[in-house]
């Protein structure tokens, strides 16, 4: 049978009672979920993790997926003016307008929550935006 004959009658079920339809769209479903790769991701080495624990940090992931050691700051949240105020950076939130704000304009900081930030921001020094805001993921 063409696929364009096994298409027609999986149209054909959906047509019918809708516990019917709803085992076909499973069927569909799970044909193109077979397909993702369920294979384990990389963690830490140990030795890694035994050095990341020892500095307070815990196991985490990067947006995509890869492996880091995520050290909370004792300052996270604290508002700064620089990278002098703060353990890790001064940062800036990306606001809504974000790509209007030049560098050098005055802008409000917090401390860096942990030692990777992901999202959309800038760096703070002086009580200005000391670069243009990025998104890191």
């Amino acid at each position: 049978m063409s696929v364009f004959g096994q298409l027609a009658d999986i149209r054909i079920v959906m047509h019918r009672e809708p516990m019917d339809r709803f085992n076909a769209l499973g069927m569909i479903m799970l044909v193109l979920v077979g397909g993702c790769d369920l294979r384990p991701q990389p963690m830490l080495s140990k030795s890694e993790a035994q050095v990341c624990l020892g500095k307070g940090g815990r196991q985490s992931r990067a947006p995509f997926g890869a492996p880091i050691c995520q050290i909370p700051y004792a300052d996270a949240g604290k508002a700064c003016m620089g990278k002098a105020d703060c353990l890790g950076d001064c940062l800036s939130d990306a606001p809504d307008n974000w790509l209007a704000i030049p560098v050098g304009m005055p802008v409000s900081g917090r401390c860096e929550v942990e030692s990777s930030t992901f999202g959309c921001y800038a760096k703070v020094e002086n009580g200005k935006l000391a670069e243009a805001y990025r998104c890191v993921d």
